[in-house]
């Protein structure tokens, strides 16, 4: 006689001994895939600076300068430095329909539409222009304005910066070429990352604080816990809101302070449009930020590179931020 066999279950001590070690293996895996996932938002950031870079050659190749920061388009009228460098960009970034939209504007609509104005080629998003890491961009400027993670180096120049030239590779009606670009192509920043608001009351160190004392001292201490100070006073359009405005809020930033500082400026929201300021690079990645250099090559800068004293009086960050000012710029 055959003895039939009995089927022992899972008791549910054993059951939920299983189900806790797979919360602790979820537990540990899980910081590994968040920074994997970075690593790949961060490579992809970085490429979509390439892509800029490669841009700002083009330009230079047919135009025999690089755009200004804030100015006029090559061949597009009025309007002066409320524009953004990146709008004469266009045609290599391949958004050459674009690019010829804005022209369609420019024959319809006399003058030429303003940058906040809620007109479709406003309104158009770019995808090179955001960082994934930063995605979703969140708020959005009342015109509807697609939003932008990249802005161009102003150098150590940040008073009265909207007006004046600056030591960076750009500014207001800059249209540098590479003669100009003395410290070296290698050496001398093009680009780097801002983070975008999400919501009005975000104190993230892309935003800025109004109102403030033209100190680096002063603004570095605007910084709680890695967001900009509770006390700060913020106005109603982030930075990253308006990529077709070329004022040195929505298109600049400066190498005075390291990525991942404030930013701070010593107007108010009613003449933000002619103020000066410390507008500091920054990103979501932890650490850094990305950069592209003016040779086109993109670089990882640490936050914690040096920004005080040297040659640039604001260490080899400053002196990268310069692109004539003799300096050396060396373990970056």
């Amino acid at each position: 006689m055959s003895v039939p066999r009995i089927r022992r279950a899972f008791t549910l001590v054993e059951l939920l001994v299983v189900i806790a070690i797979i919360g602790i293996l979820v537990a540990l895996l899980l910081p590994a895939i968040q920074a994997a996932r970075e690593a790949v938002r961060r490579s992809q950031c970085g490429n979509h600076l390439r892509q800029l870079g490669i841009a700002l050659h083009g330009y230079h190749d047919v135009h025999h300068r690089f755009p200004p920061g804030g100015g006029e388009p090559r061949g597009i009228p009025d309007r002066d430095s409320e524009y953004s460098g990146i709008i004469g960009m266009l045609p290599f970034l391949e958004q050459q329909a674009l690019f010829d939209a804005w022209h369609q504007y420019t024959r319809d609509n006399q003058p030429w539409p303003a940058p906040w104005n809620a007109v479709p080629v406003v309104a158009v998003q770019i995808p090179t222009l955001i960082c994934t890491s930063d995605y979703p961009p969140g708020e959005r400027h009342s015109s509807g304005s697609g939003p932008r993670n990249y802005f161009f180096c102003y150098g150590t120049t940040y008073i009265n910066n909207n007006t004046a030239p600056t030591n960076g590779m750009f500014g207001r009606d800059s249209y540098h070429d590479f003669s100009k670009i003395t410290d070296g192509t290698s050496n001398t920043i093009a680009m780097s990352e801002k983070v975008g608001r999400r919501t009005l009351t975000d104190r993230v160190l892309g935003n800025a604080c109004f109102g403030v004392p033209l100190d680096p001292a002063t603004c570095a201490a605007m910084n709680e816990g890695g967001q900009i100070s509770a006390s700060c006073r913020r106005v109603s359009i982030g930075p990253g809101n308006l990529w077709a405005f070329g004022h040195a809020f929505w298109a600049a930033f400066t190498t005075v302070l390291p990525p991942n500082s404030p930013s701070c400026s010593d107007r108010n929201n009613a003449n933000l449009s002619t103020g000066s300021g410390i507008f500091s690079a920054s990103s979501r990645h932890p650490g850094g930020v990305n950069v592209v250099m003016a040779d086109g090559a993109v670089h990882f800068i640490s936050e914690n590179i040096s920004s005080v004293g040297g040659e640039s009086g604001f260490g080899v960050w400053g002196a990268l931020g310069t692109r004539d000012g003799g300096e050396s710029a060396t373990g970056f």
